[in-house]
């Protein structure tokens, strides 16, 4: 056994050990149903029922900390609903903390016509938006950043080249981006936006989903999809990063998905039961992708 494999079984060990003795009081994400009270809330705020949709989120957030999953975006809806609705105290708290927690940017701001007006009334100028940006920067762990921002790109280095002629090289590579990803998530935690900052237009993005998609069988089952899923219960990472890495991992051996995460979602395990499996692990209902994209953009996505 190499050193990589000692290293390894190691770390799971020490997972594994950890699980033993989880916290107890800590808040379960799914369990208190933040999930599924985003996607509802969101459907809400789409079919312009933003007091509902308001309502909703108000009260979820004083029972757990907003994540502002990717896509959703939950707390952006709850400060633009906040305003629409008239809780303007609330409204500009929550821009100032979209500002400096999740690195809502000057332009976005500007760019959108309900943050901008909040922005107005909150009297956030160039200046007072710049003390705020610095708050979100001193956040911000820029040397795991720019770690994360090089696998990416060592990621994909023979993917793009000849892969086939490259393998060999590339896996090695693969082999290392695990050890690393591990030491993150045993001495960081998972790597979101409140950590290293916001994604970029690339190569300036720090999103480590597509280095978890080329992890290998054995230690996905073993050790990230277990952490994963332990990070969605915490409110550190988003349910669709376990639902593709699990489903992928199935279509890959030639098994039908669980979760339905991928364009071919009908060709699951169960019909039956894809709903009670999504909700499980804090996916919105299968379909309700398509649905809000056809109702926001006026087009599929999914």
């Amino acid at each position: 056994m190499n050193k990589f494999h000692i290293s390894i079984t190691v770390l799971i060990t020490l997972f594994l050990q950890s699980c033993n003795h989880t916290n107890e009081k800590m808040i379960n994400y799914i369990d208190i149903g933040y999930y599924s009270t985003v996607y509802e809330a969101d459907s809400l705020y789409l079919e312009k029922n933003y007091s509902k949709s308001f309502k909703l989120l108000d009260e979820l957030f004083q029972k757990a900390e907003p994540q502002n999953m990717d896509i959703y975006y939950e707390y952006k809806t709850y400060v633009q609903s906040a305003y629409i609705v008239g809780d303007y105290d609330k409204a500009k708290k929550g821009l100032e903390k979209l500002i400096v927690d999740f690195g809502t940017t000057w332009r976005q701001m500007q760019n959108d016509s309900i943050l901008n007006l909040i922005a107005k009334e909150a009297k956030i100028d160039n200046l007072k938006f710049d003390k705020l940006e610095n708050k979100h920067k001193k956040k911000v762990n820029y040397s795991l950043r720019n770690d994360i921002i090089s696998m990416r790109t060592k990621d994909q280095l023979y993917r793009n080249r000849n892969y086939q002629k490259n393998a060999h090289l590339q896996d090695s590579i693969d082999e290392i981006h695990e050890q690393k990803l591990i030491g993150i998530f045993e001495t960081v935690g998972y790597p979101n936006v409140t950590v290293v900052g916001k994604n970029g237009i690339p190569p300036n993005n720090a999103d480590i989903k597509t280095i978890l998609l080329h992890t290998s069988d054995s230690i996905r089952k073993k050790y990230f999809l277990p952490k994963i899923l332990e990070f969605i219960q915490r409110g550190k990472c988003d349910p669709l990063r376990y639902g593709t890495m699990y489903d992928q991992l199935m279509l890959y051996n030639k098994k039908k998905q669980k979760y339905g995460t991928y364009a071919n979602g009908r060709k699951v395990q169960s019909e039956d039961s894809l709903d009670y499996y999504r909700k499980s692990i804090g996916l919105p209902r299968f379909g309700y992708e398509e649905w809000r994209s056809v109702k926001k953009y006026g087009k599929r996505f999914y």
